[in-house]
Parts: C-alpha cells; sequence; structure tokens
C-alpha cells in the first residue's frame, strides 16, 4: 500500500508540474495551491485551452460534477481529480 500511495503522489506532482507549465504561470504565482479560477491572470479562453489540453494528454473526460467540486480551480485539487480518473 505504501508502495502505491509513493507512485500517486509522485504521479500528482508531475500532473502539477504539467499543469503549471500549461497555464503559463510566472513562478512566484505557481503555488501548489494557486487558484487558476479566482485569479485575473487567465480569462475564460485561457481556462478552457487549458482543460482541453489536460483531457487530451490524460484521455480523461471532465464531468459537470468535476466542476462543481469545491476549489476546482486549486491546482492540487485539480490533480487529485485528474489522478482520480487516470
Amino acid at each position: 500500500m505504501l508502495k502505491k500511495k509513493k507512485f500517486n503522489q509522485n504521479k500528482k506532482e508531475k500532473i502539477i508540474v504539467y499543469l503549471k507549465k500549461n497555464l503559463f504561470l510566472k513562478k512566484s504565482k505557481a503555488e501548489k495551491n494557486f487558484n487558476f479560477l479566482k485569479s485575473q491572470d487567465l480569462d475564460s479562453l485561457d481556462i478552457i485551452t487549458m482543460i482541453s489540453k489536460v483531457e487530451k494528454k490524460y484521455l480523461i473526460k471532465f464531468t459537470s460534477r468535476d466542476y462543481k467540486t469545491k476549489n476546482f480551480g486549486d491546482i492540487n485539487i485539480l490533480a487529485k481529480i485528474i489522478l482520480n480518473k487516470i
């Protein structure tokens, strides 16, 4: 069980790195708990583009339930959602 937990943590960190890269965030803003929905750095088209890229890369589909998840815009929460779908 410990091996799986460590594997998932490493995978989650890789997802977070991918998300940060594709959100075009400056290092100062690319903190683990950065909320891209609440920030004013991204417009709606940026967010749609990012979500589309994530769905294509990880071969997943976000549902309306995912979007309603508390703190969906938090990079850490989004990484957990992605990890649970792959």
